[in-house]
């Protein structure tokens, strides 16, 4: 079994050789994390500026690699980090990458670019516990095979995710896992133990993208607001105040404090509005209107409950989300409030469409409800999810 250390300056490996293999660097991104006991295959890439070209086309199945559980990919340059920078904020490779590294010299590289393969002991049966590969489409593929082909996978349930699961598996997770709601769970684990330098870049890039593929409006609306709150406290300077994520959550934790039931509470005000038709149900939101946090709960489930009437009566529904939601300042209750005339409104609603993009003047905050306004727009103009 080998054991990772990492210092700013030094990653420790080990191989089926007695004495330690130093991957050193000056400058590191996406840093190697460390996990003891380190049982981890790691795929070294040896580049430089010059070789760029012939990297380029592998990175992808680098990437395709770095998703492994239990493999660590490392691409390393003996150059400076203004050359090195330079390339990854070009390609943005998901693994790390070190500029001025000398690990070239221990590991006797002779050729550039280069693949180097360091096992545990354990996993002799795969092949060399060292083994210098030539960069190829083909020997990349062999190693993919031999590493097995769904060897070590993405863990995908949130019930898994903690504060106590390694940094480079939350990091896969909030990457590759095909399950948002684990994404969701590991970011804020992740913020934790990255450091600012490598974190908000990452933030940077995952919005960029817009989201993993196949989502439905509320879900990547949820994780583009989720990333850009995230990516706001990693900004913050330390003990700055920073924005509840949820004025739900805040109202329940003034309620909780003041000895009232807040769930009880919750469930008794979702009763009373079935009972009632939608007329009925406007007025109780528009009796309601203050910071109480018992007003908060109530205007809450005023917008649950028009997501519920939406399937029977889209007309009546969509009226009123677009009249509340100008009067609304909570910005969860008006992401409910989205999410009702979401549910409400059509591909190619060209009211609803200018009506949003008047909102958007209103919701500023990356973190509050624009992203589920620009998602719900784009889908509106497009009919694409």
């Amino acid at each position: 079994m080998s054991v990772l250390s990492l210092s700013p300056l030094l990653v420790l490996a080990s191989c089926v050789l007695d004495t330690p293999v130093e991957l050193d660097a000056k400058t590191w991104w996406n840093a190697p994390a460390i996990r003891i006991p380190d049982d981890r295959t790691y795929v070294i890439l040896f580049f430089t500026s010059r070789v760029e070209e012939k990297v380029v086309p592998h990175l992808k199945a680098l990437e395709r690699l770095s998703r492994r559980r239990n493999v660590e990919v490392v691409a390393l340059s003996p150059e400076p980090e203004d050359k090195v920078r330079s390339f990854v904020e070009k390609h943005k490779p998901p693994f790390a990458v070190g500029a001025s590294t000398t690990a070239f010299r221990r590991l006797r590289v002779r050729r550039w670019p280069q693949l180097v393969i360091l096992r545990p002991a354990d996993k002799q049966d795969r092949g060399p516990n060292r083994e210098e590969i030539d960069l190829s489409a083909g020997a990349l593929l062999d190693v993919e095979k031999r590493l097995g082909a769904h060897d070590d996978p993405v863990p995908i349930e949130a019930t898994s995710i903690n504060e106590t699961t390694p940094r480079d598996l939350l990091l896969r997770c909030v990457l590759h896992s095909p399950d948002v709601g684990a994404r969701l769970c590991a970011l804020p684990f992740l913020r934790e133990k990255m450091s600012p330098a490598d974190f908000l870049p990452l933030c940077d890039r995952l919005l960029a993208e817009g989201g993993p593929p196949n989502l439905t409006v509320p879900w990547r609306a949820g994780w583009l607001q989720a990333l850009a709150y995230q990516r706001h406290l990693a900004a913050s300077p330390p003990m700055a105040e920073v924005p509840e994520y949820s004025p739900e959550g805040r109202a329940f934790r003034d309620l909780l404090r003041a000895g009232v039931d807040a769930q009880l509470l919750q469930d008794i005000y979702q009763v009373q509005l079935r009972s009632k038709p939608l007329a009925g149900v406007r007025e109780d939101y528009l009796t309601h209107r203050t910071a109480d946090p018992k007003d908060v709960l109530l205007r809450e489930r005023v917008a649950g409950h028009l997501q519920e009437c939406a399937a029977t009566d889209k007309a009546a529904v969509r009226a009123l989300a677009m009249e509340l939601l100008p009067l609304e300042s909570e910005f969860s209750v008006r992401i409910m409030l989205l999410h009702a005339l979401y549910q409400a409104c059509s591909p190619g609603d060209d009211e609803a469409i200018a009506f949003l993009e008047r909102q958007l003047e209103f919701d500023r905050e990356p973190y509050g409800a624009r992203p589920f306004i620009q998602c719900l727009l784009d889908y509106l103009r497009t009919g694409v999810e």
